[in-house]
């Protein structure tokens, strides 16, 4: 599974009215939660992303972003694991390398700012 996030803003010569999105980029599920989560941000109780405010979420995608240009070691990546589960599974997670989170943020900036400069939304799916 996966989710894709883009900023969907009125188009300027729009003749149909319907909205253009743009700036688009997908993730897995778990690493978008890992995103959302570096951000300050989280899920509620039933899983749904809690609501927040498309400045708030520029704000904090820029200070994380200011921190990772800054000391680029921060962001290190995670190791690939390996787990038992239940009947003897085996659970693999394959990690991330160093810079991803960094990486990530680079694609969702824009996105955030074009939202929030067309009084846009961001949406994922």
């Amino acid at each position: 599974m996966s989710v894709t996030v883009y900023a969907r803003v009125p188009e300027v010569f729009s003749v149909s009215g319907k909205d253009d999105a743009v700036e688009v980029f997908n993730l897995s599920n778990v690493n978008f939660g890992r995103l959302w989560r570096l951000l300050g941000l989280d899920f509620s109780a039933d899983g749904t992303l809690a609501g927040v405010a498309l400045l708030d979420l520029q704000q904090a995608v820029d200070f994380v972003l200011e921190v990772f240009e800054a000391a680029p070691d921060i962001d290190r990546g995670l190791p690939v694991t390996a787990d038992l589960g239940a009947h003897g599974a085996l659970w693999i997670d394959c990690g991330l390398r160093a810079g991803y989170f960094r990486e990530r943020l680079r694609q969702l900036k824009p996105a955030v700012d074009r939202a929030v400069a067309a009084k846009g939304s961001l949406y994922w799916c």
